[in-house]
């Protein structure tokens, strides 16, 4: 696996270099609730603690092996309920197309509470927009 990632990228210089990925939805890239359900086009039905894509702390772990307690990660944390309204503005705008398509209503005030009703039902269900706004769940496989 390190090989093949390794070849991806530029050689090395012998001087210390930075690189960044700002990429957004890398904090969330981390195993739901034992129980728990998805939906959305970030997860939709394939989530499970042993898969690659939903656990990004354990594969950076496996590509990294020894290295990677030297990785150093800044995080940008929005208060919740304004990265949700932010999302719903901004998929309402491209008509819920391309993104946040379980956020789709008539009013940021509907789309949140039918994600809160699915969210209350046993098992919860857990949609995207939601999932990513929940840090505090997914802090604790950042260790």
């Amino acid at each position: 696996l390190l090989p093949d990632f390794l070849s991806q990228l530029p050689a090395c210089a012998e001087d210390r270099k930075v690189a960044a990925d700002c990429t957004p939805s890398n904090l969330h890239m981390t195993p739901m609730p034992f129980d728990a359900k998805s939906t959305g086009f970030a997860y939709g039905d394939l989530c499970g603690p042993d898969l690659p894509y939903t656990n990004l702390p354990w594969m950076l772990r496996r590509v990294y092996g020894s290295s990677s307690s030297r990785l150093a990660f800044v995080i940008n944390l929005r208060e919740p309920l304004h990265r949700m309204q932010s999302a719903w503005y901004h998929a309402m705008q491209i008509s819920f197309l391309s993104v946040c398509r379980d956020c789709k209503a008539l009013s940021f005030v509907e789309g949140l509470a039918m994600t809160l009703d699915r969210f209350e039902r046993s098992p919860p269900m857990y949609d995207d927009w939601l999932w990513q706004s929940m840090p505090s769940l997914q802090l604790p496989w950042w260790h």
